[in-house]
């Protein structure tokens, strides 16, 4: 069918006689032989019955959902995906990898045309592709864009889409405002043409509660836009509501509270002192100390740690040396040895505290077995000195320091020079007489 009225006579022939026949080219082989393969299709729109067969309501609304889900996604396997499902839906197991686009569409629309909870999915996934199209083409242009963005907008002011998926639907209006040429003229001149990637992404953000979503938006979002604060915690409560029970979305969202005060602050409460900066800073500990609670691995312990030490550092030197000595307690190795001499080295760390942090990273160093020895002896001439110091004149702590240096960390011999001959590889050296 190469033209509008040969595809309307096609539909009208399907409306009569309501089945048919439709043969479909496809190619098999590596030679790309051409074979027949003919399939009997029902050209009338799908029935509550038929549906009713495979899920009942609730099944079939959450069926819906996870397709409608996947096609805004912009990913090509999720699409894909959605759009399998929904031609098992309303064609079961028919084969249309190779049938004409516009014999496709106008099945499908026939299809859909009896339920509308159906079709409006059928209108989500095409709206979907058209995303994924756009995203992935030259061809776009303004014009494309913002058809497609009412397009979405429509669907959502009618309910067919819910808050997530329209902020699904912002991001991908967003991507493509970047993707668009700045010499297309759709900028205004002397305008920032990143302000219709930042205004749909703000859009997004104020919408959504899926966590990777609030984080693209931060990564796009100027940090001194307007109630950047406000929107970001906003975010974040709502992904704490749907994510409550999870340990691993919990410690994303506490880290991203406790990042949310840090850059923005907070609006001081009650007989607090009123300084944003202080009650951001109070604030990004709290949080900070919840994620703790759900960090899956040590890393993200230790991670989540040294922020935190970071805050305290300074401001609340004992509660800076309880957090280090946390990190300490969880660590291992060469980065325990190393936590340990930082934390000594520290001005507010008493000389009870550094003997006993120097002692214990003496210890790790002897156990550790993969610290390059040249690297391990280099680390115990600057413990020794500042253990020799703290000991002073305690004759048997010192007598013990030099037996775990003699027996440890002995001196390493040095090698003789490797001995240079200027006679050839044969022995011959023709400057003698």
């Amino acid at each position: 069918m190469n033209n509008k009225n040969e595809l309307e006579q096609e539909i009208e022939a399907i409306e009569e006689n309501q089945e048919m026949e439709v043969s479909l080219d496809a190619q098999e082989g590596e030679n790309s032989q051409e074979a027949q393969q003919t399939v009997n299709i029902t050209f009338e729109p799908l029935k509550r019955e038929e549906v009713a067969q495979l899920f009942n309501d609730e099944e079939l609304e959450a069926f819906l959902y996870s397709i409608k889900c996947r096609a805004v996604s912009l990913r090509a396997d999720d699409i894909n995906g959605a759009v399998e499902d929904f031609v098992k839906l309303t064609l079961g197991a028919v084969d249309v990898s190779s049938m004409p686009q516009d014999v496709f569409d106008a099945l499908m629309n026939i299809k859909v045309s009896g339920i509308e909870e159906i079709k409006d999915t059928y209108d989500v996934i095409n709206i979907g592709k058209e995303f994924y199209n756009l995203l992935n083409t030259a061809e776009r242009n303004n014009i494309s864009v913002e058809s497609v963005r009412k397009r979405t907008e429509n669907l959502y002011r009618r309910g067919v889409i819910d808050d997530e998926q329209m902020a699904m639907g912002y991001h991908n209006v967003a991507l493509l405002f970047e993707s668009l040429d700045k010499s297309n003229g759709y900028y205004s001149k002397g305008r920032d043409y990143n302000v219709f990637t930042n205004k749909y992404m703000v859009k997004a953000l104020n919408l959504t509660s899926s966590i990777e979503l609030i984080q693209t938006c931060l990564n796009y979002i100027p940090e001194k836009t307007k109630n950047m604060r406000e929107m970001v915690q906003d975010a974040l409560d709502r992904a704490f509501r749907e994510n409550g029970n999870d340990a691993s979305s919990m410690f994303q969202i506490c880290m991203l509270y406790a990042e949310s005060f840090e850059k923005y602050g907070c609006v001081p409460v009650g007989f607090e002192e009123r300084n944003v900066e202080k009650d951001g800073n109070y604030h990004s500990i709290i949080y900070y100390k919840e994620a703790l609670k759900y960090a899956p691995t040590v890393n993200d312990e230790i991670r989540t740690l040294r922020r935190i030490a970071k805050k305290q550092n300074k401001k609340d030197i004992k509660g800076y040396i309880d957090t280090r000595l946390s990190i300490i307690k969880i660590s291992s190795g060469k980065l325990k040895v190393m936590e340990m001499l930082r934390l000594a080295n520290n001005e507010g760390v008493d000389d009870k505290l550094k003997m006993k942090l120097y002692e214990g990273a003496v210890n790790e160093l002897i156990e550790d077995k993969f610290m390059p020895k040249g690297e391990k002896n280099l680390l115990w001439k600057n413990i020794k000195a500042n253990l020799s110091d703290l000991y002073g004149n305690n004759s048997r702590k010192i007598a013990r320091l030099q037996a775990i240096s003699d027996k440890y960390f002995p001196e390493v011999k040095t090698k003789k020079k490797v001995g240079f001959s200027k006679k050839s590889s044969t022995g011959k050296d023709y400057f003698s007489r």
